[in-house]
């Protein structure tokens, strides 16, 4: 089918290199989020249950590299038949992974994209977006553009994903700065809590409108034998009933008043867990639940 397909009809042509670049694009830049916040990654693998936690790091570093050299045939035309259905593949075994997750967690969430959360919405229908467009890829005749065009769409694809992601790490370090000062605020309040074997201090930064919130709920709500700050973006009655719920950990509201008024207010908490240690975050995760989960059976932040 396609090896005989003549050349010609430039509208066909371009309509071919336009959809390999956006599926390119689409590979390269979850790749990139997944490096950028890659213990985050490594959560959400483990969030699957598909495969012993101990390969987790493994599982992580395939998927990165199978995405960035899925990203670079894309981009390229190269191997059309051995990339279309890798990719396939890759986006069937999530959507089932992920059909199975909210099996046991109805809210079960996608963290593929990283901060990126409007690309996380939806993510079977999505999957299925991206399936769809490469079925009409593989539909399509090959490329009979020259090389020197290939390279040009791959050199368009990385700067275009390359500058997205120099924007979001922007944005992330601006968050850290904010995070930071509220790290240190809650630290000088209320050090004692830190785990006295490792001296660190785990801060979760929550909101009702997670769509986790309601395991969540739960998970805080057991006894812990190692106690976290908990800073909850939510009105007052809700903040003081928590507090009586979650009576293992401390709870603060973002505006509540006493000693953490003058706290910095940190920007969407959106779940993030800080990780401090004399002031400084040692570690941060955006897979708030799975850590919470993680955290219920250790005896150790990490």
């Amino acid at each position: 089918m396609h090896e005989g397909t003549p050349k010609g009809g430039n509208g066909i042509e371009t309509t071919r290199l336009l959809l390999e670049a956006a599926i390119s694009f689409i590979f390269l830049i979850a790749a990139l989020h997944k490096i950028q916040d890659f213990g985050s990654t490594l959560l959400d693998i483990r969030s699957y249950e598909l495969i012993p936690s101990r390969l987790s790091l493994f599982a992580g570093l395939v998927l990165v590299l199978t995405e960035v050299l899925l990203a670079t045939a894309y981009s390229l035309g190269l191997v059309p038949l051995i990339r279309d259905s890798a990719a396939i593949l890759l986006l069937v075994v999530f959507s089932i992974a992920l059909i199975r997750k909210r099996r046991r967690s109805p809210a079960g969430t996608c963290n593929c994209f990283g901060s990126l959360t409007w690309m996380n919405r939806y993510p079977i229908r999505r999957n299925l977006l991206f399936i769809s467009t490469i079925l009409l890829i593989w539909l399509l005749p090959h490329r009979s553009s020259a090389a020197s065009v290939s390279v040009l769409l791959a050199v368009v694809v990385l700067s275009a994903a390359v500058s997205i992601w120099i924007v979001q790490l922007q944005r992330r370090r601006q968050q850290r700065e904010v995070d930071s000062r509220l790290a240190a605020q809650i630290w000088d309040d209320w050090w004692e809590i830190s785990q006295r074997d490792s001296g660190t201090m785990a801060i979760v930064l929550l909101s009702p409108e997670l769509p986790d919130w309601p395991v969540m709920d739960e998970l805080l709500s057991q006894p812990a034998s190692q106690s976290a700050v908990i800073v909850l973006d939510a009105p007052v009655w809700l903040v003081r009933a928590k507090k009586a719920r979650w009576a293992s950990h401390r709870v603060i509201g973002i505006n509540e008043n006493g000693s953490s008024s003058n706290s910095p207010n940190p920007s969407s908490p959106s779940g993030r867990v800080l990780l401090v240690r004399n002031r400084m975050i040692r570690a941060q995760y955006s897979e708030s639940l799975q850590w919470l989960k993680e955290a219920a059976g250790s005896h150790a932040w990490k």
